[in-house]
């Protein structure tokens, strides 16, 4: 969602805002996590910055995955890039699958010193088993990103009892779907339909039973709306009594 709130911002590596919309947003709760092995005695993303630390980070295969651009524009807020990293002797290291086991493991074994991710509930208390601290994103680089169309997040010691304490991060939640501005209304309307009428069948990334379309047409935890609704989804989710 972070990622579409830029477009329509015309900020990150977009030079010019895109008049998106939203449709509805498939709710998912989670936030980034940054985590490094203790052995690096990195601590902080500054502590990166400004020791020049040759960290190889493990991040996800897949090359049109959000996460890299997610990952550049933390950077980039902190004052520098991946490929300023690199000339420091670090690296991304391109490791294929979801934050999995062999991607915790090759962090624990040395081939690689971190792993910068999202789908926190999947990797986080294994990567802290493993030797991993996971690194706050401070106040002010939050603030940067946030003006940018980011929002904060919090990985909650509560989910992760291995932190110290909650841990500040950016947020990683919900799947939008969405479209152009000027979609036709009558289209965007039967696309709506179409979701409400299969809302039984149509599979979720977290929870059971139903898509919850009352929660799929507005801001929640699980699914930040971070681009307005097109009109005649908004129209359509009142009309049906959603919103």
């Amino acid at each position: 969602g972070a990622v579409l709130a830029l477009a329509v911002n015309g900020k990150g590596p977009f030079e010019k805002p895109l008049p998106l919309r939203a449709l509805t947003i498939i709710g998912s709760y989670d936030q980034l996590a940054l985590g490094v092995h203790e052995r690096t005695g990195i601590t902080s993303m500054e502590d990166l910055r400004d020791k020049k630390y040759p960290l190889k980070i493990s991040v996800r295969g897949q090359a049109d995955h959000t996460i890299h651009l997610v990952i550049e524009e933390v950077f980039k807020a902190y004052g520098f890039s991946v490929e300023e990293l690199r000339s420091w002797g670090g690296d991304v290291v391109y490791q294929d699958g979801l934050p999995s086991p062999h991607r915790v493991q090759s962090v624990a074994d040395g081939e690689c010193d971190a792993l910068f991710d999202e789908a926190a509930n999947q990797w986080v208390n294994k990567g802290m088993d493993a030797g991993m601290k996971i690194l706050p994103i401070s106040e002010d680089v939050i603030q940067k990103l946030e003006a940018d169309g980011f929002r904060r997040g919090t990985l909650q010691k509560k989910l992760y009892p291995g932190l110290p304490a909650d841990v500040e991060t950016i947020d990683y939640s919900g799947f939008i779907l969405y479209t152009h501005d000027d979609t036709p209304d009558d289209m965007v309307q039967a696309f709506c339909a179409a979701i409400e009428a299969r809302k039984d069948v149509i599979p979720r990334d977290q929870g059971d039973g139903p898509l919850p379309l009352d929660r799929m047409c507005q801001d929640t935890p699980e699914g930040p709306l971070y681009i307005p609704l097109h009109k005649a989804a908004e129209a359509y989710w009142k009309e049906r009594g959603y919103i």
